[in-house]
């Protein structure tokens, strides 16, 4: 069976159902002329009449009574699909599955949580932190979070929140024993922890701004 097959059972069903062209158009929203060229094309593809036409009435012939009884049913369910999928467009339900970095639990997640599960009940958070930024769609994720600079350059982004700064700390035991670096070159002379991509293991450089230039170390 070519899958064109599928395009106008569903016109058919109603057509039948109704005896009418103008009312099966009515009920579905759409131009008469429109639902007679689906049914017609139907009929062509399948090699056989599905409906006798008088200008006055519509009936089944009986090929399409026994074509009725088989692809009812379906048509009911996809009917029925539609007609959840509309419900829930104005009603968020289901799973929401996002991939995140550990770094955005404590700065939006934990803040904002309580209130989206107040806003949105019938919604359940699947939240995957990960530092290995992984294949948002491959591995079946509604969405993410990334670090601007880590985006991938085929996806869409909207930003969340304003920008972070990285501040560079030390211990008072370890300034006192090693002293306080005035300047980022200074950096080179001291035992940094430092933060590794999972997938590269690349060392994530630490930016400054040095006399109104960008520099990484």
């Amino acid at each position: 069976m070519r899958l064109d097959q599928f395009s106008g059972i569903v016109a058919f069903v109603k057509v039948a159902e109704a005896r009418s062209f103008t009312r099966a158009a009515s009920e579905l929203g759409v131009a008469p002329a429109s639902l007679s060229e689906a049914v017609k094309g139907l009929e062509e593809r399948l090699g056989v009449r599905l409906l006798n036409r008088t200008t006055r009435s519509v009936g089944l012939t009986e090929a399409g009574a026994h074509y009725l009884d088989h692809v009812r049913p379906a048509a009911e369910e996809i009917r029925a699909a539609g007609a959840a999928l509309r419900e829930t467009r104005d009603r968020p339900a289901g799973t929401l599955r996002l991939s995140l970095p550990w770094i955005a639990a404590p700065l939006l997640i934990e803040p904002l949580m309580g209130p989206f599960m107040d806003a949105y009940p019938e919604v359940r958070l699947s939240l995957i932190f990960d530092d290995n930024f992984v294949d948002i769609a491959a591995q079946g994720f509604d969405a993410g979070l990334r670090i601007g600079e880590l985006l991938e350059k085929d996806m869409i982004g909207a930003r969340l929140g304003g920008p972070l700064q990285t501040v560079v700390l030390g211990s008072p035991d370890y300034l006192a024993r090693n002293g306080t670096s005035k300047r980022p070159a200074d950096l080179a002379a001291h035992r940094c922890i430092a933060f590794a991509f999972t997938r590269t293991r690349a060392i994530s450089p630490w930016e400054f701004v040095v006399d109104g230039r960008q520099v990484e170390f």
